[in-house]
Order: C-alpha cells, then sequence, then structure tokens
C-alpha cells in the first residue's frame, strides 16, 4: 500500500493538486470580483445616482452613437430636453425627500416609455433629456408627446399625492451637427415652450 514517505507519493501530489485548484478558484474569484468592481464603477461614472438613469456623461456619448448612426443611414437624430412644470413648487411645499422621490418616478415612467434604442439621461435637476433616431420631424413629435403623456399626470407618495406636467423642447439634425449645438437648439425650443404655455411641446430643427 502506499504510504506518506519522507520524499511524499501520491497523497502529497494529491495534495498538492488540490492546493492548486483551491488558489486556481480564488484567483479566479479575485478576478471576477475585480472585474464586477470595475464595472460598477463604470455604471457609477455614467449613471445618475438618484434617478439609476444615465447622466450627462452617459448623454453626451448617446448624442455621438447615434449621430453616427444616422449620418450612415440617412436618418436623423433627435434630442427631446424634458422639464417638470413647477417642480419647485413641490421641493418647496413638501421638502426635497419627496421632491427626490418624484423624481425616481418620473425617471420610472420615462424608462417605460422610451424604445430599447434610445438613450434616457437625466439633465440636472427636474431635466430628463432623450437622444433617439427618427425618420422625420413628424416622428421625433410624436414620440415627444408620448413622453409628455407618460410623465404628466398624478403621483401617490406615502403621505401625499402631487400632479405634475412636463414641457418638452425638440431639436433634430443629420447627426452630423456637436453636442453642445444640437443641446442648445432644444433648450431654445424648451424656452419657446414654456412662453407659450407649459405643458406643449415645441420643435427647433437645427441644420449642421
Amino acid at each position: 500500500p502506499w504510504r506518506l514517505g519522507e520524499h511524499g507519493g501520491p497523497d502529497t501530489q494529491a495534495a498538492a493538486l488540490a492546493l492548486g485548484g483551491a488558489w486556481a478558484v480564488r484567483v479566479l474569484g479575485l478576478r471576477a470580483e475585480t472585474d464586477g468592481r470595475a464595472r460598477a464603477l463604470r455604471r457609477d461614472a455614467s449613471h445618475d445616482p438618484l434617478t439609476g438613469v444615465g447622466n450627462r456623461r452617459a448623454f453626451r456619448a448617446g448624442v455621438e452613437r447615434v449621430g453616427a448612426q444616422v449620418a450612415a443611414s440617412g436618418r436623423h437624430r433627435a434630442v427631446a430636453l424634458i422639464d417638470l412644470d413647477h417642480f419647485k413648487a413641490i421641493n418647496d411645499t413638501y421638502g426635497h425627500r419627496v421632491g427626490d422621490e418624484v423624481l425616481r418616478l418620473v425617471a420610472r415612467r420615462l424608462r417605460d416609455a422610451v424604445r430599447g434604442r434610445d438613450v434616457l439621461a437625466r439633465h440636472g435637476g427636474d431635466e430628463f433629456v432623450v437622444v433617439m433616431t427618427v425618420r422625420h420631424e413628424r416622428e421625433a413629435l410624436r414620440t415627444a408627446e408620448r413622453l409628455r403623456t407618460s410623465v404628466s399626470g398624478r403621483y401617490s407618495l406615502r403621505d401625499t399625492a402631487v400632479e405634475i406636467g412636463a414641457t418638452i423642447g425638440v431639436a433634430v439634425d443629420d447627426g452630423t451637427g456637436s453636442t453642445e449645438q444640437l443641446l442648445e437648439a432644444a433648450d431654445a425650443a424648451l424656452y419657446g415652450a414654456k412662453a407659450n404655455g407649459r405643458g406643449t411641446i415645441e420643435l427647433a430643427t437645427h441644420r449642421a
């Protein structure tokens, strides 16, 4: 029978193999953990911590990505800048805790309303932005109306309920304009929509 001798034998070899296997599993586990942390850091860098949707960095990346797609396809790129009507009054009346919960619920409704290829981001404060590929301006306006309708309405919270509306500015280009130009056009359209009455949509087509 085999015995563990001074120079080792099968038992020693088995132990060494087991130790090596355990070490390999540990190395793989550490690598997976490191990869998971790296993915989490990348997500944190491109997502808004309050609502979970994209942040400004994700928006800019989306504008550039969609621009490259439409420039080669003959379609158009559109940006819908969404502003919540009288949101400041909610914060002033109910406090920022309620305001933050409303923003989370708005983001959830927008996630359900956007198409899979669209890019949704929080632009800051109570503004959200959607980057999309469209065939023409009419499609951009129809999509914006769907977004406005999805956001508008009653929000039931734990201690109260609030009514929310939205005003939207839309800009469309051929995919070759800069992010700044497209966003400025959408912002100008939003400003015009607010001047004409909240709860409306206005189009300001940008030509590169």
